[in-house]
């Protein structure tokens, strides 16, 4: 059995309740095939890697299959197996790219990030953004400046990103691996998280 759990993912031997963490980076299992175990990555990318059923191991670096599947904020993929070996997926084929309208000039700057983002919140002072990159939870630095950069603040998919009043801190949604949610806040500043309140399901 294959599944994520805590925030990765594990397997379970028929008729024991011990899971085995195999892959952190996974957010759903698809399945295990002529050695490799296929699964869909944070990245929105469909990855295998060398894997022993009988020893519930992996061995050896994974590799990309296949590059960009659509992936929901649920952190369910559009990708199915069957023991056939054959994988059906979803591409994700759509780049949402970052841009700043200026709407007196007028005039418009395309912010030289890469990546797809989605859900774009502004700062109070306006020099911030928070936004989602991948389904995680990122800040941009410097937005107006000459190199702005995006620093991410969790690796979770994550949701409904929201500013305080006095810019310094983001509440936003988190979600688990093993299906669970919780609202956390993070200083932005140092990117320390400053807890969260679970059991939304």
């Amino acid at each position: 059995l294959l599944a994520v759990r805590g925030g990765a993912l594990r397997a379970q031997r028929r008729g024991s309740r011990d899971w085995v963490p195999l892959v952190k980076e996974a957010v759903q299992a698809i399945g295990a095939q002529d050695g490799h175990l296929l699964y869909a990555a944070r990245d929105s990318s469909i990855k295998a890697i060398p894997f022993d059923t009988a020893r519930l191991t992996t061995n050896g670096a994974p590799f990309t299959v296949v590059d960009s599947i659509e992936t929901a904020i649920s952190q369910a993929t559009f990708a199915a197996w069957e023991p056939s070996g054959t994988v059906l997926y979803q591409r994700g084929l759509i780049d949402f790219r970052l841009v700043i309208v200026d709407p007196v000039a007028p005039r418009t700057r395309v912010l030289p990030l890469d990546g797809s983002f989605t859900v774009p919140r502004l700062s109070p002072d306006g020099r911030q953004l928070a936004v989602l990159r991948g389904g995680q939870l990122y800040v941009v630095d410097d937005l107006l400046g000459a190199t702005p950069t995006a620093r991410r603040l969790d690796e979770a998919q994550s949701g409904n990103p929201t500013w305080t009043p006095d810019g310094g801190t983001i509440l936003y949604r988190h979600f688990d691996g093993d299906g669970s949610t919780a609202y956390r806040r993070v200083r932005v500043r140092d990117d320390a998280a400053l807890g969260c309140r679970a059991g939304l399901g």
